[in-house]
């Protein structure tokens, strides 16, 4: 069977290097975020702004994720302003974790997710995802496929140990008769 190689550019650490679809949806993140730390959670603004873009319908997932990252983060997560240049570690796996599920690899996405949030909360995240992601596929819109940078892939370590230990060759036993 012959194996294919698919290649991916980096996932960028600056907003200039996304493609639009992604600019837009780290944007309404941001300011959902922002919004959900000060407990008002519907910004008009932000659904108009990307309803003109066609991806209004992103919106509301996006604002169940940003509610999700208030309350079940383990850690102080870290979403720049509206404004901000660059991109966080964690705004970059949840730009690859909706990437992840677009092509449908929902599992990743929620070990993605999982590096800042409870467990159960990382488990309720790949519904918005899936929601994004529908809604950007109505759109006709497919993010590019982008490689995360290691450091921030969680578990890194294990998932190389179990590539590694799969790819091993079985002892096979030998009976002698």
């Amino acid at each position: 069977m012959p194996v294919t190689f698919t290649f991916a550019e980096p996932m960028p650490t600056r907003v200039a290097d996304l493609s639009v679809p992604e600019r837009w949806l780290l944007w309404a993140t941001r300011a959902l975020v922002q919004l959900a730390a000060q407990d008002r959670h519907h910004c008009r603004h932000v659904f108009d702004t990307l309803d003109c873009h066609g991806i209004g319908d992103c919106v509301g997932p996006i604002s169940a994720l940003a509610r999700l990252f208030t309350l079940g983060a383990t850690r102080a997560l870290g979403f720049g302003a509206t404004s901000c240049l660059t991109i966080t570690p964690d705004e970059q796996r949840l730009l690859a974790a909706i990437q992840h599920v677009q092509a449908d690899r929902g599992s990743h996405a929620v070990r993605l997710m999982a590096a800042g949030l409870a467990p159960a909360v990382a488990r309720l995240t790949i519904g918005p995802l899936h929601d994004i992601a529908h809604a950007l596929h109505l759109a006709g819109i497919e993010l590019p496929e982008r490689v995360l940078n290691p450091v921030f892939e969680p578990f890194a370590d294990e998932r190389a140990a179990t590539h590694l230990l799969a790819a091993m060759p079985r002892a096979h036993s030998l009976a002698v008769h």
